[in-house]
């Protein structure tokens, strides 16, 4: 496998939101925008977390089932995540992750989201791959 690194593969300049935004704000940016969750930055623009559109959809369930308080990013947003490198490879991120449930990996440098990496992106990239070596099987 050619040895392809996260940075080529990664969403540049992804959406993010902040702690205090509202569960029905965070539901609309991940519709409207059609991906798999948000990073939760603070003020310095540095991640403190992730959801996902699982993490939405639980919580908008009891929201709306029970009519309770406003619900935030804060208060379902994941605040154990992988940072991963951009600079690491794609295959070694792939095994790295067998064992992770969440189809959104934030990538992060500094401290700072530079993109997002979805299983979506390195399941493409590991077909991608098997479509070459099938080809090159054929020529032998």
């Amino acid at each position: 496998m050619s040895e392809i690194i996260v940075r080529e593969l990664m969403l540049e300049h992804p959406k993010t939101i902040v702690s205090d935004t509202p569960l029905v704000d965070v539901v609309e940016c991940i519709i409207n925008n059609k991906l798999a969750g948000l990073a939760v930055v603070n003020k310095a623009n540095e991640v403190i977390g992730y959801i996902t559109g699982y993490d939405c959809h639980k919580a908008m369930l009891m929201s709306s089932y029970y009519c309770d308080t406003p619900v935030y990013a804060s208060d379902i947003m994941h605040n154990n995540f992988i940072a991963i490198n951009p600079n690491n490879g794609i295959a070694d991120i792939a095994i790295k992750l067998l064992e992770e449930p969440s189809n959104l990996y934030l990538v992060v440098e500094n401290k700072q989201l530079i993109g997002t990496l979805t299983r979506h992106n390195i399941l493409n990239t590991l077909n991608e791959n098997l479509s070459l070596c099938s080809k090159i099987s054929a020529q032998l």
